[in-house]
Order: C-alpha cells, then sequence, then structure tokens
C-alpha cells in the first residue's frame, strides 16, 4: 500500500476509525495496483496520490448523509439527494481529482468496466 489513514482523513472528514479506512485503502491498493501494471506513465509518487484519492473517494461515497449546504444565520442545512444521477468517480471531488491524475485515461473508463475487468 503507498497510503495510510491518516493522509485520507487529511483529505475527507469522517468518524469512520482506521481500520474501515484501511480497509478502503486495502482497496484502493489493489485497484492501483492493476492500474499500475497496464500504466507505466505514472510515478512513484503519482501513484500514491491516486491511490489516497480513491480511498477518500470511497469513504466519501459510503456515507449516508452527504452535507452539501450549511447556514448559521436562522441555521439550515442541506444534504445531497442520491438520486442525483451522478454516479462513479464523478459522484466525488476525489474521484474527479483522481481521473485528473491518470497520465493514460484508464481510471476514467473504469466506470464502464465491470469489476473483474479492472482486477483482473
Amino acid at each position: 500500500m503507498r497510503t495510510d489513514a491518516d493522509a485520507v482523513k487529511g483529505l475527507v472528514e469522517t468518524t469512520l476509525d482506521d481500520a474501515t479506512i484501511n480497509n478502503f485503502i486495502a482497496i484502493a491498493s489493489a485497484v492501483i495496483d492493476r492500474f499500475a501494471s497496464r500504466c507505466s506513465q505514472a510515478s512513484a509518487t503519482v501513484l500514491a496520490h491516486m491511490e489516497t484519492l480513491l480511498a477518500a473517494h470511497m469513504v466519501e461515497s459510503a456515507r449516508s448523509n452527504k452535507l452539501t449546504e450549511r447556514k448559521f444565520g436562522d441555521s439550515s442545512e442541506k444534504y445531497a439527494d442520491r438520486s442525483s444521477g451522478i454516479t462513479g468517480l464523478d459522484a466525488t471531488l476525489y474521484g474527479q481529482q483522481l481521473k485528473m491524475l491518470d497520465p493514460c485515461g484508464i481510471i476514467g473508463s473504469m466506470d464502464k468496466m465491470t469489476a473483474t475487468t479492472v482486477l483482473l
């Protein structure tokens, strides 16, 4: 693995414990390992950033209620509607940033792949 729970928590605010975050990191690591085997243009530093962003994307995606707006005058909060139609990596800022780091254009097509395609 190229990242750790502290790096992920540095990106995304979460109440998840480190063990749970480490499970997401393990999954992200497997995906980024497979990506690295197909894209030799990504440096070790870029791969580490990609793994952190993918884990952060997974943590963010696991939230049941995502706060999108907060007001203090007369107090108000607004939560994202999961039926917004935005799916896959585009559903979070971290997924969008992950796609931008991909020098080979593989990650962006992951939404169209099956789990077998990605991991095999």
